[in-house]
């Protein structure tokens, strides 16, 4: 991870992505977005013992938070920050203390995230923060890219089977309504056909050059 929305709350043009960037957003107070969410815990539970119901819950709030992202233009969700109030809004308040991530643990998101959104949010960057001292009070930073897929979907287990869409608006997670859905929809396929032209106009550039080059070659 480089720059990243963490830095824009810092104002910090570092280039790459530390722990002592959480530190330093826990000492400012630096509050939450739409492109940067601080949760205390983890999302998925590690280890054994888990109750189905509580793995299918914990799989649907984490597809609901980065689909959300991804619907909003991307963002970072950063694990093992609590929350404070400051005024009205939510900020960095504290980093989890003796948080345990598995090995594995990037590779049970990442999975995850690819069955239960829909379409799949693809480029998640995922990246444990350790204190140089510390290595036991790590937090898990996660990107989220902005997608030409949106909007993503997630349904959650018996809510009747049907897919919402949802999307920040500051700090808070909603759902899109009918029209907002049509629209996003409208949206993907007008980014689709500018793309398509994009591709056919760099063509018929390189074969206009590529004709060029061979008539001042053949002079």
């Amino acid at each position: 991870m480089t720059w990243t929305p963490l830095h824009r709350g810092l104002g910090d043009i570092s280039s790459e992505l530390t722990y002592s960037h959480i530190q330093q957003a826990v000492e400012q107070k630096v509050e939450e977005s739409a492109e940067l969410d601080w949760k205390s815990t983890l999302p998925l539970t590690p280890g054994k013992g888990v109750s189905p119901d509580r793995k299918e819950k914990e799989r649907y709030e984490l597809a609901k938070d980065i689909a959300a992202m991804a619907n909003s233009g991307g963002g970072m969700i950063v694990y093992g920050v609590g929350e404070t109030t400051v005024g009205t809004r939510t900020a960095a308040g504290s980093i989890t203390s003796g948080l345990q991530i598995p090995a594995d643990y990037r590779k049970s998101i990442l999975q995850a995230a690819f069955s239960t959104i829909h379409p799949p949010v693809v480029g998640l960057d995922l990246m444990i923060l350790t204190p140089d001292d510390d290595s036991e009070n790590p937090v898990l930073a996660m990107m989220v890219n902005q997608s030409n897929d949106a909007p993503h979907l997630v349904v959650q287990k018996g809510d009747g089977g049907f897919f919402q869409a949802p999307w920040r608006n500051g700090p808070e997670t909603f759902f899109m309504t009918e029209r907002d859905l049509a629209t996003a929809y409208r949206r993907r396929e007008q980014d689709r056909r500018a793309q398509l032209q994009e591709m056919d106009d760099l063509h018929d550039r390189f074969l206009e050059a590529k004709k060029e080059d061979e008539w001042w070659g053949g002079k």
